[in-house]
């Protein structure tokens, strides 16, 4: 149910850097201090591309922040889009030297409730890109590596798993699952079955004169 979700949704949606379909200049780089010890960036200034789509559970306007670590003058910049590549936004300099941390870009997007597409490209070389966040929540600010994604139900994360709750009725048998992806083309519909086994009781509860009896 689109409405519960959107009821439940906390407001941040979280892209690890390294999820993106990446084109080369732009490649993973590793640190253990990178949220999962990866990150992105390019080799080349002004080459390199990475894409990201995900999944914006409510429709509302998105603040726009990035992990980064830019080490000198000459890789402390990226360009970046959201949905229209035709659009890139060359990034403020960011913070030489102090390691990795958060920085709040002077955008901020308009998103329906829809799947859409990030972009990254190239700006400067080796300016290195951990997470990017999207958030509803204006007085929101992110610390350290950044917090966990939501698990939405029903939606595929940035991992391609879903995840969904069933609920079996008092009499045991198959309950059929059904899964679909309406924006990919000639995709087919999958059906699969989970089936409920009566089990041995854990706990037996009684009331007698008021009292619960274990």
């Amino acid at each position: 149910d689109p409405d519960s979700i959107c009821e439940n949704f906390q407001g941040n949606i979280w892209i690890e850097g390294e999820d993106g379909i990446i084109e080369y200049p732009m490649t993973i780089g590793k640190d253990t201090e990178a949220s999962n010890n990866r990150y992105a960036y390019t080799l080349d200034a002004y080459e390199g591309k990475a894409r990201y789509s995900f999944w914006v559970p409510c429709t509302g306007d998105y603040e726009l922040w990035m992990r980064v670590n830019a080490t000198d003058g000459n890789s402390n910049s990226v360009r970046y889009a959201m949905d229209d590549t035709t659009a890139w936004t060359s990034s403020s300099s960011f913070n030489e030297g102090i390691g990795w941390y958060w920085e709040k870009l002077s955008d901020s997007y308009s998103l329906n409730n829809d799947f859409h597409t990030f972009y990254l490209k190239g700006r400067d070389a080796n300016t290195k890109i951990d997470r990017i966040l999207l958030t509803s929540n204006y007085s929101y600010s992110p610390t350290g590596t950044g917090g966990t994604p939501e698990r939405l139900p029903n939606i595929t994360d940035s991992k391609g798993i879903a995840s969904t709750e069933v609920t079996f009725d008092w009499q045991a048998g198959a309950v059929q699952i059904r899964a679909y992806a309406e924006t990919v083309p000639h995709s087919n519909d999958t059906t699969f079955s989970i089936n409920a086994n009566a089990g041995s009781p854990t706990l037996f509860e009684y009331a007698m004169d008021s009292s619960i009896v274990r």
